[in-house]
């Protein structure tokens, strides 16, 4: 390119060939690139006197390209990379969200399970606990009413013909009372038998809780383990 004899020498620096130089690119002339140091396009662009060589250049349709600017490549290889560890940890996540939603309704059916159990339970208590009292009643009735055929038996002890009666009426009450108490001491262990089921059945709902806290924590630790694996993944891409 022929410099005219108007241009302005005060304008033009000495070439520094320890600097990187700008390609200089026209889209209309046949000259494919024009290469010149980038102190001296500064030099040309922030000096205040009109210098006709940019201005041609400018006109002419040249544009500047920088070699030291990133390439494409390496931008792409690094959004590459952060798309996979993001879908790692997306599939991790999905994987720990699936394994806690089965485990969830596994526990919640055992739950059920055992609220059905636990309240049937309780049903046949209340109802033995009734009879237990129902027991004791009768038992208390039929007390009473051996003491009073003894107390009858000794004030009628000059009459013979009355023995034969209170005899075989002590005789029914002594199997009466034989009868209620082995039938209370029945019901007495199947209470204690509905106790202990009961007892069993709360400390397997209490294991059944503690290991659903323990595997929403460790749910919670991976979350957020992933979250802090995102955040300076976001940062650094944002930085790029």
């Amino acid at each position: 390119y022929e410099k005219d004899d108007n241009e302005l020498s005060s304008t033009f620096v000495k070439p520094d060939d320890s600097l990187a130089y700008v390609n200089i690119t026209s889209r209309y002339t046949p000259v494919q690139s024009v290469t010149v140091a980038p102190m001296q396009l500064n030099t040309l662009k922030q000096s205040s006197t009109f210098d006709p060589v940019l201005t041609r250049l400018e006109k002419n349709g040249f544009t500047t390209t920088s070699s030291n600017s990133r390439p494409s490549s390496a931008v792409n290889v690094k959004k590459s990379s952060d798309d996979k560890d993001l879908k790692c940890i997306n599939a991790a996540l999905d994987l720990e969200r699936n394994r806690l939603v089965e485990f969830i309704q596994t526990l919640q059916k055992r739950l059920d399970n055992a609220n059905t159990q636990l309240v049937e339970q309780e049903n046949k208590l209340i109802e033995q606990r009734k009879m237990n009292v129902r027991l004791e009643k009768d038992m208390e009735k039929t007390k009473l009413d051996l003491n009073n055929v003894k107390n009858r038996t000794v004030k009628g002890r000059g009459s013979m013909p009355s023995l034969p009666k209170s005899s075989s009426a002590q005789s029914d009450n002594h199997e009466t009372i034989e009868e209620l108490e082995m039938r209370l001491t029945l019901k007495t262990e199947e209470n204690d038998a509905l106790k202990n089921t009961l007892k069993s059945m709360l400390d397997a709902k209490e294991e059944d809780l503690k290991l659903y806290n323990e595997t929403i924590q460790s749910v919670k630790d991976i979350f957020l383990q992933g979250i802090q694996h995102y955040k300076p993944l976001q940062t650094t891409k944002g930085s790029t």
